[in-house]
């Protein structure tokens, strides 16, 4: 069975803007397919161990049939969870909504940041990296490119660019994110046509 696993934002938690509609959109579209969102510990107030030690939880076992989705703080989850597994660990796919990669200058999250990520290993916990942002997500400011082009370059990510989509999140009255469902359907063929 195929399964998709979503770390949600800062503040989030599993019915959250446009977590229901991916979950509901992707079960209907992908027959056979799981889709949990783990609530994170103490969203308002994210420990990066506390988070990482959740999310894992909520994975289980690692195999190339589960597909990974971040949003926001929830993609450094991700990468730090992917940098984490074992040589012989491996997903099928990550999709990074709206990610970052440093504390952009928030203390409170600073726990996710205190050092540099491994792409060189992140790299090869996954098959394929997809990255979703907007032109003009305010959390972005002022180079709204600078983690896609990372991700680009050091994990040879697909990058998904959204107009005016902002952060993806409640002030953007998000409700609906096709283009995530799109991605991990995309991911699944992949693995399946592997």
């Amino acid at each position: 069975m195929k399964r998709a696993v979503l770390c949600h934002c800062w503040g989030g938690y599993p019915n959250f803007i446009w977590y229901p509609y991916f979950k509901s959109k992707l079960e209907e579209a992908e027959a056979g397919i799981q889709v949990d969102i783990p609530l994170m510990p103490d969203t308002d107030h994210p420990v990066f161990q506390n988070w990482l030690t959740s999310f894992s939880e909520a994975v289980g076992e690692v195999s190339e049939d589960q597909i990974l989705i971040g949003h926001s703080l929830g993609c450094a989850t991700v990468l730090r969870f992917l940098e984490s597994l074992n040589r012989n660990q491996k997903v099928g796919g990550v999709v990074m909504v709206a990610g970052f990669l440093d504390d952009r200058g928030d203390a409170e999250i600073n726990s996710f940041f205190k050092r540099d990520f491994n792409f060189e290993t992140i790299a090869l916990r996954s098959l394929r990296f997809v990255s979703i942002h907007s032109d003009n997500d305010p959390s972005l400011k002022p180079n709204y490119f600078k983690h896609s082009h990372i991700f680009l370059s050091k994990l040879k990510s697909k990058i998904v660019v959204i107009p005016d989509g902002g952060h993806f999140s409640m002030a953007d009255n998000c409700f609906e994110l096709p283009e995530v469902v799109d991605e991990v359907l995309n991911l699944v063929k992949c693995i399946r046509d592997a």
